[in-house]
């Protein structure tokens, strides 16, 4: 069974619309995302909503929904910083122009 995830390399966090769309069996193992978006070396884990994911593990055992975001990032505490300020950032891309005054964003 493929699952369509998405996968926000270091790189986007830089730049906007970098994610990646990936087809991917779910009987695939995290270590090889891993491994596509990790330089040499390199200390990149995978995250889901603020959590590390265990590389020794498949897709399919951590349920995924098609256009799940998974974050690449060095550390667990930028990841989380990261992805809450994007959820900020959607929730506020939401609102109506009109909605978005400093009360109703408090």
């Amino acid at each position: 069974v493929n699952v369509n995830i998405r996968v926000r390399p270091i790189q986007a966090y830089h730049y906007p619309f970098k994610i990646e769309s990936l087809a991917i069996n779910s009987y695939s193992r995290l270590e090889t995302i891993q491994e596509k978006y990790s330089a040499t070396g390199s200390t990149t884990r995978l995250y889901f909503h603020g959590r590390e994911l265990p590389l020794n593990s498949s897709i399919g055992s951590h349920n995924f929904e098609d256009h799940d975001i998974l974050e690449c990032c060095r550390s667990p505490a930028i990841s989380a910083a990261l992805s809450s300020c994007l959820k900020d950032m959607d929730a506020v891309k939401k609102l109506c122009p009109r909605e978005r005054t400093r009360e109703n964003l408090a």
